[in-house]
């Protein structure tokens, strides 16, 4: 089994902070410590709070799911415990994110369901051919 990466109190980390972290806190975050509740994940219904105006707003449907109304315009989507979603800059592994070694070391970018995974000796390989 491979060593996962754990969130500051202990438990498996299941968010990463994409964008990490400028003075070397930790970036994997536990379901329970992650921050909930970023305006990037909220909607209005009115028109006039989008630049540019967008007609009618955003109206909830089907596919968001279980939505939250947070006051008379604007609305989330929860999961399946009525929490609000972390901010969009966070990935999550329901399994965890392994630690690796710095020679094995992956940077794992996952967006609109891709996962690229890039190996450090994949590079080193690339820029030998190149010479």
């Amino acid at each position: 089994m491979k060593k996962k990466h754990l969130c500051d109190c202990g438990k498996l980390a299941v968010w990463w902070y994409m964008p990490g972290y400028d003075e070397g806190e930790n970036s994997f975050i536990c379901d329970d410590c992650v921050h909930r509740g970023c305006s990037c994940n909220h909607y209005s219904i009115r028109s006039d709070d989008w630049h540019p105006p967008i007609e009618g707003g955003i109206q909830p449907t089907p596919e968001d799911g279980t939505i939250k109304w947070l006051d008379e315009y604007n609305w989330t989507s929860v999961d399946e415990q009525g929490r609000e979603y972390p901010c969009v800059e966070y990935d999550y592994c329901e399994t965890g994110y392994d630690v690796h070694s710095w020679f094995s070391r992956k940077i794992i970018y996952s967006r609109f369901g891709l996962e690229i995974l890039f190996f450090w000796s994949d590079l080193k390989q690339k820029f030998k051919k190149r010479k």
